[in-house]
Parts: structure tokens; sequence; C-alpha cells
């Protein structure tokens, strides 16, 4: 019986695809055969639900190979033989031309043979004007229709590529996607009571895979930002996937799920051990992903698309009907437009980067998970770059840098770093370090900057750093995460210079070699 690929889920690294059927049955035993299957569907992930006015009950389910058939075989068949016409015209015309190359080099060995010829016997016989003009009238005939026919052979065979590279395509595609061999699902049924069977098939395959692609469009005058979603989508499954309804899902159905143990931690007297032996503790499997959850919670975005958020996994399924062939060209199909509000800062790292960065922050409000994936950067309509987004889940914070802001300058220069050694006798060495950071903004409006430096950190009791006097007083909590970094929070009016003074000292034994010093 035939069937109706409908619907596909496609997950990182593999998709589920479903089919449905529908036929008459009489009461009694049946066996159906679902024909026209790609080989590479996974033969233990078939399932089969049956449903509608006949009383039938699954009694098996098993999966064959199918052989060739001659409906399956002739577009491969017709394809093949259309290569094979394209490419006996394409060495009929490198005949030729090779041909008129041999012809050419023959002409050119019997110029050479006439003209030493008679070289060598012009004393001999005399010069005779008309022997050679008749040669040199003969040759350039010759030259002439030889260098036509193999530039025609060339140009010819120029014309031809395309054709054949078409060609060529039209068959690798054919046999990728199973004309040459496929797999059929056999089901035993008994039907208690005659009427219509609807069946749906399900099968995973591998060759399949997706990831998300963002657009993130920023109005600068209002801070709005808006997150276009796309799933890029390509697969080698097969079977082309014409006009069916698709989703994407986080789920890795194709990974081992597992959750470790802790085992006892015995302590012994260390034996020496040679090095081959040694052994390294494996990681374990990764824990996430399943192919369908329980429970789960829709979400209907501002966008052609349903999200299905479930514990362990996401699934978002287009309202749109998609295509996808089988030769691995990627698809893009819309899934969600996300509009947030943000707050917009300048930040700057001058020791790194003299360049103030403009940065939008906000909350993830939407309700679904914002997936991590490469993101297409646009402020007022313009491009602006590209850069990457982490995964954000609902009520999280999203963090992206639309560029470098050419109205934002920074000059940091280090103005001291004297070295005192504090007297001939003395057992200590003091660099000190004076660096001082000017910001100005040239907006027409009032901008905040959130500027960084570094101060180095002792990771001995011999090394002593001090802030000095002088320095302009941070702003905020310190980053525990990242010790000696220094924030001031700066806002700007329009037009507006600060300088910002960063003072400190290293001290450490005479003598001693330090490293990390600036």
């Amino acid at each position: 019986m035939s069937s109706t690929l409908d619907e596909v889920t496609v997950y990182p690294g593999s998709a589920l695809v479903t089919r449905r059927a529908r036929t008459n049955l009489a009461a009694g035993e049946v066996r159906l055969l679902v024909e026209g299957l790609t080989p590479s569907l996974l033969d233990d992930s078939v399932r089969v639900q049956a449903s509608g006015s006949a009383k039938a009950r699954i009694l098996g389910i098993s999966v064959e190979a199918q052989p060739l058939t001659e409906s399956s075989s002739a577009p491969l068949r017709a394809a093949e033989e259309a290569l094979r016409e394209l490419e006996d015209r394409d060495r009929e015309l490198l005949d030729q031309a090779t041909t008129a190359g041999k012809e050419r080099d023959f002409l050119d060995a019997l110029r050479s043979t006439y003209a030493k010829e008679q070289s060598e016997n012009l004393g001999a016989r005399g010069r005779n004007p008309k022997d050679w003009a008749a040669m040199v009238e003969y040759l350039g005939k010759e030259y002439t229709a030889i260098q036509k026919r193999l530039r025609r052979a060339e140009a010819d065979r120029r014309e031809l590529a395309p054709k054949l590279d078409a060609a060529r395509a039209d068959v690798s595609r054919l046999r990728d996607t199973g004309a040459l061999a496929g797999k059929r699902v056999v089901i035993d049924l008994v039907v208690a009571k005659e009427g219509v069977l609807t069946l749906e098939l399900g099968y995973r395959v591998l060759g399949a895979s997706w990831r998300p692609a963002w657009d993130a469009r920023l109005d600068p005058a209002t801070g709005k930002v808006e997150l276009d979603l796309q799933a890029v989508v390509e697969q080698r499954t097969g079977e082309d996937w014409r006009g069916v309804t698709l989703a994407v899902s986080t789920a890795r159905p194709e990974q081992r799920i597992f959750v470790g143990e802790l085992e006892p931690l015995y302590l012994r007297k260390a034996q020496p051990v040679r090095e081959k032996f040694r052994s390294r503790m494996a990681p374990a499997p990764s824990m996430s992903g399943a192919a369908k959850e329980d429970y789960a919670e829709s979400y209907d975005v501002e966008a052609p698309a349903r999200f299905d958020v479930g514990v362990v996994a996401t699934t978002v399924t287009a309202t749109a009907k998609a295509s996808v062939p089988s030769t691995g060209e990627e698809r893009k199909s819309p899934l969600g437009v996300f509009s947030l509000d943000s707050k917009l800062a300048r930040v700057a790292s001058p020791r790194l980067d003299e360049r103030a960065y403009l940065v939008a922050e906000a909350t993830n409000g939407t309700g679904v998970p914002l997936f991590a994936g490469p993101v297409e950067l646009f402020v007022g309509g313009a491009y602006a770059g590209r850069s990457s987004l982490a995964d954000v889940p609902p009520g999280g914070e999203l963090k992206l840098a639309f560029g470098p802001d050419p109205r934002i300058r920074l000059d940091r220069k280090v103005l001291d770093r004297s070295r005192d050694e504090s007297g001939l006798f003395s057992k200590t060495e003091t660099i000190h370090y004076r660096i001082r950071t000017t910001v100005k903004n040239h907006h027409d409006a009032m901008v905040e900057l959130l500027l960084r430096d570094l101060v180095p950190v002792s990771q001995d009791e011999d090394i002593a750093v001090t802030i000095l006097s002088g320095t302009t007083a941070p702003e905020g909590r310190a980053d525990e995460s990242k010790p000696g970094v220094k924030s001031w929070t700066l806002k700007l009016g329009p037009g507006e210079e600060r300088a910002i003074e960063l003072r400190y000292a290293v001290s450490y034994p005479k003598g001693q070699a330090i490293d990390g010093l600036p």
C-alpha cells in the first residue's frame, strides 16, 4: 500500500519521520506492505498506530529489504542513460581536439624538416621561389583549418561541461535518495470488523540535522531588540521531504542516557605504577535529551511556529509546510520573532581594545528558551557584523554586543612605570604604575559607559599589590570571579570628557624575578 510522508521532527543528529496510509479492510487476518521507504531507516525505531472504523489488532511488525523494481529504478536508469550520452559526446569532442593537436604537431615537424632540407641543398640545387611559396601557402591553409577545428571542439566542450555537471548531480541525487533499493514495513493484523483503517507509521533516520540561526535587530533610539529565529535544516536520509509539517527539537534520541552512580573511594598507600598501565576515567555519557516529554508547556509565540517546552527538551513546530531535499542542501524555516526591551550601554576595556562596544542587556521574558547559535547583527537597519548567542532559559539574562561605537573615544596612556629600590640596603623592590584613561562622548545625548581596567593579583605572600592614592574610586561590587578587574560606570553628557586614574604599586623581594608584571 502507498503512504504519504506527512510529518518530520528533526533532531541535532537524526529525524523522526511520520507517514500515513489509508485502506479498506475486510474481516480476517491481513498482511499490509508499506513500500518505497528509504533504506536508511532504523529498523528497531519503527512504530505503527492504527485507527478508523475498522476494528483491527496489530499482531506483528517487521522490516524487509525491498528489491529493485521497475518503477523505482526507471528514473535512475533514465538519468544514467542521459549521462552516458553526454559523456560519449564529450569523449568525441576530446578525440577531435586531440587529433587536431596531433595534426598541428605534424605540420610543425613537416615545416622544420622542409626548411632544413631546403637550406642544406640550397647550394646544389639553387633556390626555387615557387616551391617555397607553394609550401608556405599549403602550411597556412592547413594551420588555419586545424586551428578552426581545434577551437570549435574546445568551445563545444566548454558548452557541454555544465550539462555534464547537472547530469552527474541528477544521478548522484537519485542514488542518494534510494533509487537503487529500499525497505518496506510488513504489518500483520487481525480485523474483527471491516471498515476503513488509517495507519500512522513512524520511524527514525540518521543523516538529518538542524541548527538555530538568528537575526538580531537593534533600534538604538528605543533599545528594542528584535530576535528573528530560523531553523537551518539539512538531510541526506534517502528520501525527499515534500510539503511536510516540519518540527525541530533539542532532544538527542541517538544518545544513550546514563545516570552516574557514586562508588566507594578507598585510600591506600601509593604503589609505583608504570606509565603505560595508567588509565584515565572516561567521562560519563551526556544526560541530555529524550525523544518526547511527558510534561510540556505550549507557547504560541509572535511567529509562524508553536513552541512545546518540555522538562528536558524543546520542540518547535512550524505552521507553514516545508520541503527539504535529500541532497544535503540547507533549507531555512522561520520559527519565531521575539521582541525584547533592553538596556543599552557601552562597555570598554582599553587595556585590550581602545573602543567602546554597544551592548544590549535584556531579560528573556518570552516564556521559551532562546537557543544557542550564530547571530547576524543589525543596528538601525544597517548590518553590523556577526556574533553568537548562548542558551538563554526563560527569565535568563541576554547580553549582545552590536559592535564598536565610533562616537565614544578612548585614550589609555601609561604615565608612569618607575622602579623604587628604597635605598642601597633595602630588601624590597617596588614598581609604581600610573595609568590615565580619557573618555569623550561625541553623541548628542547622554550615554552610559562601563569602563574596565586591570590590576595584577598576587598569588604569593612575598608579593604585595597596593592601590595608591589618586586612583579614581571604582564603582559597584567587584566581580569575585575576576579578581583584579576594576570597573567604573560613567554617565557622560553630550560632548563631555572624563579622565580615570589608576595608580598602584607592586612590591617583591629584591632580585626576585616576577612572572606577569605589566
